[in-house]
């Protein structure tokens, strides 16, 4: 990247200082004596010129991307204008490719829009960057798209030991466990899956709203195990607030799996 962009930079600064040097021809027609300050001259053009061009590709196209990127942001989260948020992240990535925070939200774009393969690409390149992020997003389209919790369990697992993360983001940290506890328990691994909710749970004081996913899913562990469930199945149903809550809507409407085992048991 950085070869290409210095050889573009010094051929632009030839072609510039060529017609510079015929301005100065110009201008110093009269004077033939200032004819001998024309290398010097051209010389310092070059390099101010050349160091102008530098800096623009060190500090303007970060900055360019930048913007694009928070006029993104504003599509996106406060707007809701998908396709506009879409194109301000690619442009973001075309003036900055390596800028993994736009291609995360580039793939949350392509997610709202049910181009699930194109979200998964773009997440992917957030987990080759690192973005702890990222690997999260990336795991819940395996479980949820995919089925493969499998996959889901390894990604989230590198996310939880990367000594990079930010701790003190609760919000990642719930997510995270909350996840993984949805892989175990598509896997079956039904301790594990306890004590991964568990841990989510018991991060809801910190977090910015308390959300249902951690007890729909440790409802349906208990149930599983032909434990009783009810008391999370209604902490499920009284955080229910947002469209994206609908997946678990969708299981409360379901009969308890517990009720089930329990009347299968008691039938003559």
């Amino acid at each position: 990247m950085v070869l290409p962009a210095a050889l573009g930079l010094f051929a632009a600064g030839g072609v510039l200082t060529k017609l510079g040097g015929q301005v100065l021809e110009v201008l110093f027609a009269s004077k033939p004596g200032a004819k001998r300050f024309f290398p010097l001259i051209q010389f310092g053009l070059a390099t101010v010129l050349l160091l102008a061009l530098l800096g623009f590709h060190i500090w303007g196209l970060p900055w360019a991307a930048n913007l694009s990127y928070q006029t993104g942001r504003q599509q996106y989260f406060s707007q809701g204008q998908l396709a506009q948020a879409q194109s301000s992240f690619q442009r973001a990535l075309k003036l900055q490719p390596d800028f993994p925070a736009a291609q995360h939200n580039l793939a949350l774009t392509y997610e709202d829009l049910q181009k699930f393969d194109q979200a998964k690409a773009e997440y992917a390149k957030g987990v080759s960057a690192g973005y702890v992020k990222s690997f999260n997003n990336l795991a819940r389209l395996h479980i949820l798209v995919d089925d493969d919790p499998d996959t889901a369990a390894v990604l989230l697992l590198r996310a939880l030991e990367d000594d990079n993360r930010d701790r003190t983001d609760k919000d990642l940290d719930y997510t995270l466990r909350k996840n993984l506890g949805w892989a175990y328990l598509k896997q079956q691994r039904y301790l594990e899956a306890q004590a991964s909710l568990n841990q989510a749970i018991a991060l809801e004081d910190e977090l910015e709203r308390t959300w249902p996913d951690a007890h729909c899913l440790m409802a349906q562990t208990l149930e599983a195990q032909g434990q009783e469930a009810t008391a999370e199945r209604e902490l499920c149903r009284r955080y229910i607030e947002l469209p994206e809550d609908d997946i678990w809507a969708s299981y409360l409407n379901q009969p308890s799996l517990q009720k089930e085992t329990t009347d299968a048991t008691e039938t003559p």
